[in-house]
């Protein structure tokens, strides 16, 4: 299971909760997580296994390649808006159009390709 991934258990009574963890926080924060559990009606375990269910996080190392390869697109993004402001030529800016639909293309490959690679990895990770 991805240290990340919620707990999901098919039914309740069939696995007791027996364990604890414990974090450290605030007077402040516990005072916020304990009036949320109590306006949801529910638990603060609750609320926490809820709130934790709800996040998808990636790994350090994936995020900060894909920000850079997202920097990169917009620094050919800027490129080609630097061109088209130069050459403003009807053949000019088919050529910029051309080069800007390339780009898109490339941005939709990769994030399809990331988040392939994301759930993939999550999918191992689970066995």
């Amino acid at each position: 299971m991805h240290p990340f991934e919620p707990c999901k258990t098919p039914n309740k009574e069939k696995m007791p909760r027996q364990l604890f963890i414990k974090i450290r926080v605030t007077p402040d924060e516990k005072n916020q997580f304990e009036t949320l559990a109590l306006d949801a009606g529910i638990s603060l375990s609750e609320l926490i296994r809820k709130r934790l269910g709800q996040f998808r996080i990636r790994p350090k190392e994936v995020e900060r390649e894909r920000i850079r390869q997202l920097a990169k697109f917009g620094n050919n993004l800027n490129q080609i808006a630097r061109w088209a402001n130069v050459y403003k030529h009807e053949l000019d800016a088919i050529r910029v159009i051309a080069e800007l639909e390339s780009l898109r293309r490339e941005v939709v490959a990769y994030t399809a390709e990331t988040e392939r690679n994301h759930r993939d990895n999550q999918s191992i990770s689970s066995r």
